[in-house]
């Protein structure tokens, strides 16, 4: 008998909650650089109306063995935030809060192991490109496996989202006196407030 689950949950606090992997037979990362743009152009209007909330929709995720939990739709939408968190972490990085950014990357991004004391990512995708995820959006600044190039068209998308994230929060930092309040006003928006109805499915 499956089990099914529901809850209303800001997309933030879900990858900081929740270990996720996309199953062999999803398909890639596809959006484009305009459906980023949208989204974070969205979440970030919704803070600034100081919105009590902002719906993302609804994800469907299922168990897995392996202690993670498969996503079976919303794939776009956590991979997408993923890349603005850590662009984020990159801000603060590259401004000299070492420890800020790190608290970022350990929360949001990547968890430490206990037992191999490895950095484990939070977020698995396919096979394929998987690890140009990981070296390109979850590694911190300055690792040179950051600059490691895409090798297929999904990566080069990633990529590119990666780009768009990081245009989108300078263009939000060179606008304002107070930069570091307006990124830390706004991952608290995302953490609490940019909501998912995230629907789990046991079996």
């Amino acid at each position: 008998m499956k089990k099914i689950h529901s809850d209303q949950v800001g997309i933030g606090r879900l990858l900081k909650q929740t270990r996720f992997t996309v199953p062999p037979h999803q398909r890639s990362y596809s959006w484009t650089g305009k459906q980023v743009d949208d989204l974070y152009r969205d979440i970030k209007d919704a803070e600034m109306r100081q919105s009590e909330e902002y719906s993302l929709g609804t994800i469907v995720l299922a168990g897995g063995d392996d202690g993670r939990l498969r996503i079976i739709d919303g794939q776009q939408r956590l991979v997408t935030v993923s890349i603005l968190l850590a662009a984020i972490r990159d801000y603060f990085a590259e401004n000299g809060q070492t420890e800020r950014a790190q608290d970022i990357e350990w929360e949001f991004l990547s968890k430490r192991d206990i037992r191999t004391q490895e950095s484990v990512a939070q977020l698995h995708l396919i096979e394929e490109d998987r690890d140009f995820f990981i070296k390109r959006a979850v590694l911190p600044p300055g690792h040179p496996d950051r600059a490691t190039e895409p090798s297929n068209s999904a990566q080069e998308r990633i990529a590119k989202a990666i780009t768009h994230a990081s245009s989108f929060l300078r263009n939000l930092t060179e606008t304002t006196q107070t930069p570091d309040d307006i990124l830390l006003d706004f991952l608290e928006f995302i953490e609490n407030r940019a909501l998912l109805i995230s629907v789990t499915v046991e079996v």
